[in-house]
């Protein structure tokens, strides 16, 4: 194969592949911005604890979405932002993304049931919800967040996740996938987003309040 016609075949396969293209492109800068955005005073965690927490929030993430889910190309009610929310919490914005990506790729791949097919832009999404989640929900030293003001920013971060992923860019996909059917995918999976949410605002915050103390005690390290 000589260098003209290696070019050809890579034009084409750009051609043919540009969505998922723009995809990973756009999770690998969703990652870098939470990178680059979040300078804020962290607390201390060590890289061990770190690593065994997203180990941890991942394998929630599959189960949760997999097997604890109700899912049809149709219909989809599922608790799996949970994980992504407490992952922004206690890991901050750069984990949650890795968390989000990690386990809707191998939930997709390793751990496939039934259901919707992989598509990339759903990897988007979860990337950009870890991201949303730690940077709205991240309790850092300089600015550790009261009860009210958690509730505030856990609500805020439920309606950013639902205005740009449930109303904008899962509809995308879904049309890029099913087409004219798109449309009747979207209402039924709007509807049932508006259900999760108000179950997962009360669940995550009353986590929250329980596992405080103990990241406190058994997490969290001193300086």
């Amino acid at each position: 194969m000589n260098f003209n016609q290696f070019v050809e075949n890579l034009k084409i396969f750009a051609t043919e592949n540009l969505t998922e293209i723009l995809i990973i492109v756009g999770i690998i800068l969703i990652f870098l911005a939470a990178v680059i955005v979040d300078k804020r005073k962290t607390t201390k965690i060590s890289k061990l604890k770190k690593i065994a927490l997203s180990a941890l929030l991942i394998s929630l993430h599959i189960v949760i979405t997999r097997y604890l889910s109700i899912q049809t190309p149709f219909l989809r009610i599922s608790f799996e932002v949970i994980p992504l929310l407490l992952a922004g919490m206690i890991l901050g914005p750069k984990y949650a993304v890795l968390i989000g990506v990690v386990a809707d790729m191998l939930g997709a791949t390793v751990f496939a049931t039934s259901g919707a097919p992989f598509f990339p832009g759903f990897t988007l999404n979860a990337a950009l919800i870890g991201c949303i989640c730690g940077l709205l929900l991240y309790e850092t030293k300089d600015l550790p967040n009261g009860k009210l003001k958690f509730l505030m920013m856990l609500i805020g971060a439920e309606a950013a996740i639902f205005g740009i992923i449930t109303l904008v860019l899962t509809p995308i996909w879904l049309s890029i996938m099913y087409d004219k059917a798109a449309q009747f995918i979207v209402v039924a999976r709007i509807i049932s987003k508006s259900i999760v949410i108000a179950v997962e605002v009360p669940v995550v915050f009353g986590i929250r309040l329980a596992i405080k103390p103990l990241l406190n005690k058994y997490v969290y390290e001193e300086e």
